[in-house]
């Protein structure tokens, strides 16, 4: 079951949320102009690390075949294609509050440079390739500026013999990220009739006419690799400049196309509403079964039993146990706080006696007691007499710290068999109930893999990640809760109740506080309950208030050493199992060896052949 457990976090932990830099805001402002070109202006940032972006202009698709003035032809041919790019400037905008207005804002211009090295601002590079213009762009990310390119593409337009078209890849396939936002205006001047279809593979990208001179392109998302277009028809007066003529009457034959295709969107459109419906009810059914799970979970393997005692204050000590098996029964784990009070304990035994040699050390001497010990309480008195002490019969906690930080090991091993020998002690009294949760576990790794792949696939709504974050939440809940047992929990009830009565020490009659010859006892059961500073200080006041004249032959020296000792050796042992964990730790830290002869790695790399890698610049 605890291999299981494991498991399933690990997975839980693993799942691959990928990280990825992208192009956040993309805006796009074109103008068509008299002569056929498209003037073209383009802003956009990018998240992550960078020194600078090249991006890649095309003004023709070398994939097109020769128009002939078919049908066929309009689904693309070389007619689409333009002739040239004129770049007309590269500059940096300040990214904060990008909008279309932010096209009025340029501040930096760039100068063309042969070469920059990478960091450097202000300049770019560019190289020609048969189809366009590789334009590389030294804008670090440390500068916090938005890019921005203007250019024309030459001789776009097309005059067909009833009405003017377009056809431009607004995004080609050579984006190597992924544009999260992208919007885009194009501008048709003094135009009387137009029409516009988009393509892309997101059904839910629009195309919005403005009036008869403006289309607006909303496209929410373009993942790296794929194409988003437009084709828009209008007025031939519009480009009467231009010098590219079809002879052809083209509006049937672009509509026609532009049905067929709008027809097979509609259907695909259509079927993705279907899924995203199914899939919201599976994510509405996926929420109530998460809730079922937990509520099944918590009342059958987390809900305490309803304990018969049920007053404030609990007087006596609920069992005879030690402090190590209370601390289990409290944290269901064994600590360096569970050590420190078993020494209290040895103390109360009177196992173990101490001597007060200075305000910062302690001697602990070993006494012959007929008190009985348990596996756990001997492991720590093995340590501090037989391997601590040099005499074997007195030990100070100086000397603790010392051997903690130079034998290391030792004391460790020491260490470590006191918790296992005390949990296992601990676990005889059968305090928590075994948990056979497996169904849920399986169920619960099971849904969150299942909405993580469709989120990735098919959504990414805030609802979709909220109720995987719900999920994985879950799944935790149920790998770490515990559930007590009923005798287990009447004791974790009644020690509540003596904590409450030790914080409330000091308002109690004198009639209810139990014998001084008890108070050490308390106090020892208070370090585990994590109130022994506040007890110990009481205990000081109300013993003078109490016995001003002393009690029997109580001593009193002792028991206020005690209530400050009490303190101390919680730290000394504490920090010295710290040192202990530290030492193995820096001792285990291989240094690098420059023979060659094995050791850690020293710094740099990437200095010999093979390897590779490499994404923006």
């Amino acid at each position: 079951m605890k291999s299981l457990k494991k498991i399933l976090l690990i997975i839980v932990l693993c799942i691959p949320f990928a990280v990825k830099a992208d192009i956040t805001k993309y805006y796009i402002d074109a103008t068509v102009l008299a002569n056929g070109d498209l003037h073209v202006k383009e802003i956009f940032t990018l998240d992550g690390q960078y020194n600078g972006f090249e991006r890649i202009i095309n003004f023709k698709n070398p994939n097109t075949s020769i128009f002939k003035g078919d049908t066929a032809s309009f689904l693309g041919s070389d007619i689409y294609n333009g002739d040239d790019i004129s770049l007309l400037a590269i500059k940096a905008i300040d990214q904060k509050n990008l909008t279309f207005d932010s096209f009025n804002n340029t501040e930096d211009n760039f100068t063309k440079a042969s070469y920059a090295s990478s960091g450097k601002y202000g300049v770019y590079t560019e190289s020609k390739t048969q189809i366009g213009y590789k334009y590389r762009i030294y804008n670090p990310s440390s500068f916090k500026k938005a890019f921005y390119i203007e250019y024309i593409i030459k001789n776009l337009g097309i005059v067909h013999n009833d009405v003017a078209e377009i056809g431009w890849n607004v995004v080609g396939d050579e984006f190597s990220e992924n544009i999260k936002k992208m919007e885009v205006i194009i501008h048709i001047p003094d135009n009387t009739i137009l029409r516009a279809w988009g393509h892309s593979d997101n059904l839910t990208d629009e195309v919005k006419l403005e009036g008869n001179d403006a289309i607006h392109l909303y496209i929410s998302k373009v993942i790296a690799g794929k194409s988003v277009d437009v084709r828009f028809i209008f007025d031939k007066e519009v480009i009467k400049n231009s010098s590219k003529v079809s002879n052809t009457e083209a509006l049937d034959k672009i509509v026609e196309i532009e049905t067929q295709k709008a027809n097979e969107a509609n259907l695909k459109r259509k079927h993705y509403r279907q899924i995203i419906f199914m899939l919201n009810a599976f994510y509405l059914l996926t929420f109530i079964i998460i809730i079922i799970i937990i509520y099944k979970f918590y009342h059958k393997y987390d809900k305490e039993y309803k304990a018969s005692f049920n007053q404030k204050y609990f007087r006596d000590f609920p069992a005879d146990y030690g402090p190590e098996i209370l601390g289990f029964l409290l944290n269901k784990r064994i600590t360096s706080n569970e050590f420190s009070a078993v020494i209290l304990n040895l103390i109360c035994k009177k196992h173990i006696k101490v001597e007060t040699l200075d305000k910062k050390d302690y001697m602990l001497v070993k006494c012959d007691s007929t008190n009985l010990l348990n596996a756990s309480e001997q492991k720590v008195l093995d340590l501090l007499f037989l391997k601590i002490s040099k005499d074997k019969r007195q030990v100070t906690l100086l000397e603790i710290k010392k051997y903690s930080k130079k034998n290391y090991d030792n004391f460790i091993s020491s260490y470590t068999a006191f918790t296992t020998l005390a949990k296992k002690d601990a676990q005889g009294y059968h305090f928590y109930e075994e948990k056979n949760g497996v169904f849920a576990y399986v169920l619960s790794l099971i849904v969150i893999l299942f909405l993580v792949t469709m989120t990735l696939i098919y959504d990414t709504s805030i609802f979709n990640i909220m109720l995987i974050l719900i999920d994985v939440v879950a799944l935790i809940y149920i790998i770490s809760a515990k559930k007590r047992s009923k005798q287990g929990n009447e004791d974790y009830v009644k020690w509540i109740a003596l904590k409450r009565f030790m914080e409330d020490f000091g308002r109690m009659d004198s009639k209810d506080l139990p014998e001084i010859y008890l108070w050490d006892k308390y106090l020892m059961y208070a370090t585990i309950l994590g109130c022994a500073d506040k007890l110990s200080k009481t205990m000081k006041i109300k013993a003078q208030e109490l016995y001003p004249n002393g009690y029997h032959d109580f001593d009193f020296n002792d028991f206020y050493m005690y209530t400050v000792f009490n303190r101390t050796i919680n730290t000394t042992v504490s920090s010295s199992v710290q040192s202990a964990y530290n030492a193995r730790s820096a001792a285990s830290s291989s240094n690098s060896s420059g023979g060659g002869f094995g050791g850690g790695f020293s710094s740099g790399g990437g200095s010999f052949g093979g390897g590779g890698g490499g994404s923006r610049f």
